[in-house]
């Protein structure tokens, strides 16, 4: 339970006959915590910044060295990891909701406190505590992600479609300083878009997850070259505005390569075609002639005639099986 993580409640209040009330309802809400009692800024300061076992500190808005908005200032800036309650009279109440403004976690009214109006705010600020830390945990997380994944990444308005953020590789693979970038709209950087069937797509080009669609897409740099990207885009909020991540892969080689492939593949249907067909013709030719001479069906007088064809068939055939040669040297 919260109620039993509370392990030490600061109460930063210059009025003894007020301390002495607030002790005894946290006393009968909280008897396992120890309360600790300050009457002056520099006192409590000094303790604040040695002790490690605070949970929550109850702060007066008055006293004697310090007072108002510098107070607490203050006193946050010393509890950035510690929830702080104002403790306030009805004339000040304007003054503690604006301090709320600035990272108090609640305020309590003096006059109109009790037991379970203690105990309340103090578990519920620990509870907002915690949740805020979570989240400041996730954001923080997020950041690393971000930051450091080795795939350039984008996020933009999807209204205005301006550049909010970019990651480290953005800036390094795309060239631009990322006060450029923050000047940009996605337009600026993606020339063109074009959805492709995810059943066609090999294990590398899949999304990331279902939340996520695939692109592809061509990117130009800042210095002008154009690149082709696989992109992998989901919808987010960011700053209380809709949002789209893009993560971007470079899939220029690889498109390059595949290019090559088929223009290979192209050349090797072509010299199977040439020796399936082109070079059956001559060497058909070549056969019937060495069967009419094996049968003797030639005179004498002929003979000369076809030993001259065959002359010309076996350099035709010698041409053709050079230019079949020479094509396979151009297969890399």
């Amino acid at each position: 339970m919260v109620q039993n993580t509370v392990k030490e409640i600061v109460v930063i209040e210059d009025n003894f006959g007020d301390f002495i009330l607030f002790e005894d309802f946290l006393i009968e809400k909280f008897d396992k915590s120890n309360i600790r009692h300050f009457t002056n800024f520099t006192n409590a300061a000094n303790y604040l910044k040695e002790s490690n076992i605070v949970s929550v500190v109850l702060l007066d808005l008055h006293l004697p060295d310090l007072s108002g908005m510098d107070l607490v200032n203050s006193v946050l800036l010393l509890c950035k990891n510690i929830p702080v309650i104002i403790l306030t009279g009805y004339v000040d109440i304007g003054l503690a909701r604006n301090c709320l403004s600035i990272g108090a976690a609640d305020y309590l009214i003096k006059d109109e406190t009790n037991p379970e109006l203690f105990q309340k705010a103090i578990l519920y600020s620990l509870d907002r505590h915690s949740f805020n830390k979570s989240i400041e945990k996730e954001k923080q997380n997020y950041e690393m992600l971000f930051n450091f994944s080795p795939q350039p990444m984008f996020l933009y308005d999807n209204q205005t479609r301006k550049i909010l953020d970019v990651n480290n590789s953005a800036i390094i693979n795309y060239g631009y300083e990322k006060e450029e970038f923050m000047q940009l709209k996605i337009e600026n950087i993606e020339d063109s878009v074009n959805n492709f069937n995810s059943n066609n797509q090999d294990e590398e080009s899949m999304p990331l997850n279902k939340d996520f669609f695939s692109e592809r897409a061509t990117h130009r740099l800042k210095n002008g070259q154009v690149i082709s990207v696989e992109t992998y885009k989901n919808e987010v909020e960011y700053n209380h505005q809709l949002a789209t991540l893009m993560v971007c892969n470079n899939v220029t080689e690889k498109l390059q390569y595949l290019e090559t492939i088929q223009t290979q593949n192209i050349k090797l249907k072509n010299i199977a075609w040439t020796q399936s067909h082109i070079l059956r013709a001559p060497l058909t030719r070549m056969l019937g002639v060495l069967n009419l001479l094996e049968t003797n069906s030639i005179s004498e007088k002929e003979l000369p005639f076809w030993l001259y064809q065959i002359t010309l068939t076996a350099k035709e055939l010698d041409t053709i099986i050079s230019k079949i040669v020479n094509e396979t040297e151009t297969i890399t």
